[in-house]
């Protein structure tokens, strides 16, 4: 017999596993276990740092966390609604990071946005400025600049 794992994913901002209960044991429970304390109920879930252990069928299995849930949680705590707090094995920290800034979750602060270089957050078709252009070089190509984007809208 092969040994029982569960797979962990993250789930309305709560850690989970579903039941793996395997066809010799009698096929899927379709029960589910959360990691610590229920924040509703109050009832300590089956899913621990090691193991799981089903509290609807008693299937006990060994309990398989992704290796930078940390770094994962960290960026789904960035998310106002729990209910968008999900991450499911496959995805990445870069695209929930990229989720959350199509969101308007921004994963720098005020401070850091300020001391980056000019076009560092923005792709462009057109190369980087020249940053030795003068105030009033830099004014007069964006006059151009919105004066060809006001006449493409017309």
């Amino acid at each position: 017999m092969s040994e029982i794992v569960a797979t962990v994913y993250a789930n309305h901002g709560r850690w989970v596993a579903r039941c793996p209960r395997p066809e010799w044991l009698g096929g899927p429970c379709r029960n589910a276990e959360h990691y610590g304390v229920h924040a509703v109920g109050g009832r300590p879930g089956g899913l621990t740092d090691e193991e799981f252990l089903c509290s609807r069928c008693g299937v006990e299995a060994r309990a398989e966390w992704p290796a930078n849930a940390q770094e994962i949680a960290r960026v789904l705590m960035d998310r106002p609604v729990p209910e968008t707090r999900n991450w499911l094995p496959g995805e990445t920290v870069l695209r929930l990071q990229m989720e959350n800034v199509e969101h308007g979750i921004l994963p720098w602060t005020l401070e850091e946005l300020r001391s980056m270089p000019a076009g560092l957050l923005f792709r462009s078709v057109e190369p980087a400025p020249d940053y030795e252009l003068t105030d009033a070089e830099l004014a007069a190509r964006n006059a151009e600049s919105y004066a060809a984007a006001e006449i493409e809208d017309r």
